[in-house]
This record gives C-alpha cells, structure tokens and sequence, in this order.
C-alpha cells in the first residue's frame, strides 16, 4: 500500500512542487537541451554494459533488475547533497570563486539537477519499470520476456505487436512518467506560475499542500527499503544480492560508466564553454548509486524484493567511497575547469 502511495501519489505530488526551482523556461530551453541527450546517453550506456556482463554471469531471473539497478541511479538527493557540499568549500575548491558567484553557481546547478531528474524519472519508470518486471522465460534466440507493465493480474494472450503498444502504453502512463511531462511542461508555461507559485498566488494553497506531499517521498521511499532490508535480513534462505549481482552493479554503475564520462565528455569541443555547473552536474550524475525507487518498484513487482533492498544497502555503503574517489580524480585532473 505505502509502495504504490509512493509511486501514484506522492512522487507527482515532488515533481510537481519542484517547478518554480526549475528555473526551465523557453528562453533557455537550449541551455539545459543537453540533460535530456545525457538521460539517453546514461542509461542507454548502463543498459547496454549491464545487460551484457548479466547475459555472461548470471540465470535469467536475476539479469533483468541487475540491468536496471546498473542503469538509473540515484539522481536528486544524493546529487544535490554533494553539489552543495562542493560549492560550500569553494574558497578551497575553486579558489578563484567568490561568494557572489558562488551563489550563482549553486542555484543554477540546482535548476539543472531538477531538469536532469524530471526527465530520469521519465526513463526509470518506463524503461526501468520494465526492467524490474518477473522474468517470464527465455526465447530460443536469447530473447527474455518480461511481465506485463501494470500492478494487474497478468493479461490473456495476444499478438506481440498489440501486447508492446499495450504495455507501452501503461509505462507512459505511469503517474510518475505522466507527471514528469506535465512538470516539464508547466515549467514551460510562465503564465501558470503566478496562479500557483509565486508569492501571493490566488492557488498558492496548492503549492504548499504538493510540497508537503512531496518532501514526504523521500522518507516513504526510504521507509519502504528499510522494510525490505529488514525482512531480507530475518527471512531465512535470503540473503540479499549474491557476489555477483552486487559484483556486476558496483563496477558497472559506480566504476565503467563514470569513467567512459569522464573519459568521453572532456574530449567534445563544447565541454570548455560549458559553465561549470552544468560540468559539475553531468559528472556527479554519472557516478551515483542505483536509485532508491527501484526498491519501490520491486515492492509494486512482488519480485525479488530483499534482494534489491539488501543490494541497494550495501550499493549505498560501497558507493560513498567511489563516489568521493571519482569526486577526487575530476577535481585533480581539472576535468570540472
């Protein structure tokens, strides 16, 4: 229950509240066209790698959310929580930075970690949410089939082509896909914000009742892990992501794909020009743990959830010191300037 209250109510509601710090207007939709092309690129990237080493090392029942756990991460909290980390030393960071620019810097960069997200949530709960789906079997040429896209009974069966459009379909119109776009769009539309967000709206109610909504996502979410690690942990044969998943979900998502980043984005000839929140942010997206909602996923699943909620523990655990490694390469390297 508190799964799906998470995903269909409480998840919009953050999206939502989250549109005045988008700072997404259509002045400056170039600017910020780059985060949706880095959505594709990353999880395209993250698919493809972890897909391939679970093809190689793991049954089938277990390659489909290892895929998905080594293809979205973490892209708001752990995100935004580092970036200001990073801008709060600036003296010692950046040197030549002063307090003005610094302030700058940070609300920019907040704008750009909402945009990358809003358009991460879409990808997560379409290509995600059917990665996370029970494995069906496995075709003659390699092919997995995966289960229906909705928290329905599965459906009778039907031509292939109607049974994808179908499912599609329901992915698209997942609360939080459908109202990642509406966000987007309503950030979009500057006529809309005084009705409801500026100070003083006639409909300010409702910015601050979606905001209290919102800032209860978080928790929810991380109440729903705790609840799947402490049942992987009392359950008796369970006992959470074996060496390899976690193995497979540690070098793809935390080591091969921030360094491809950092090895690919320096080399463009636009990489200079862009400001250096916008550096800052691409980097620090690419190196994140998997994303806590795949844990809110599985519990909508019914499937395999202590083990993604014991491998999302320890992912979190092994992640805080990659993290601060990578963190220390592009900032010794002078990747960031």
């Amino acid at each position: 229950m508190l799964s799906k209250t998470s995903k269909d109510l409480l998840m919009p509601c953050l999206l939502l509240s989250k549109v005045p710090q988008s700072d997404l207007s259509l002045s400056n939709v170039k600017e910020f066209s780059v985060f949706p092309a880095a959505v594709v690129c990353y999880v395209g990237m993250g698919t493809f790698m972890g897909y391939l080493a679970t093809r190689q090392l793991l049954k089938v029942q277990d390659r489909m959310w290892v895929t998905a756990a080594c293809a979205f991460p973490t892209s708001t909290g752990s995100v935004l929580a580092l970036y200001s980390s990073l801008l709060s030393s600036s003296t010692s960071t950046f040197p030549s930075m002063t307090l003005d620019d610094t302030s700058k810097i940070l609300a920019r960069g907040v704008s750009e970690i909402i945009v990358y997200t809003a358009f991460m949530n879409v990808a997560r709960w379409t290509v995600g949410w059917m990665l996370m789906a029970r494995v069906k079997s496995e075709g003659s040429e390699g092919m997995i089939g995966v289960g229906n896209l909705s928290d329905e009974e599965p459906e009778p069966a039907e031509a292939d082509t109607d049974r994808v459009g179908k499912q599609l379909r329901k992915a698209l119109l997942n609360p939080p896909v459908l109202f990642g776009f509406i966000s987007i769009s309503i950030a979009l539309m500057p006529f809309i914000h005084p009705l409801v967000y500026d100070d003083g709206a006639p409909l300010g109610f409702l910015r601050n009742a979606l905001e209290k909504m919102g800032d209860a996502y978080v928790p929810a979410a991380l109440f729903i892990l705790g609840m799947q690690v402490a049942d992987s942990r009392s359950a008796r044969g369970v006992d959470g992501p074996g060496f390899k998943e976690l193995g497979i979900i540690v070098v793809v998502r935390m080591l091969l794909v921030p360094l491809v980043i950092t090895l690919v984005l320096p080399a463009f000839p636009g990489w200079t020009g862009l400001p250096l929140s916008t550096k800052l942010v691409l980097l620090l997206e690419s190196c994140t743990p998997p994303a806590i909602n795949l844990a809110t996923m599985a519990s909508l699943r019914k499937f395999k959830e202590k083990e993604v909620g014991r491998m999302l523990f320890l992912a979190y655990s092994i992640g805080a010191v990659t993290t601060a490694i990578w963190v220390s390469v592009w900032l010794g390297a002078g990747v960031v300037l």
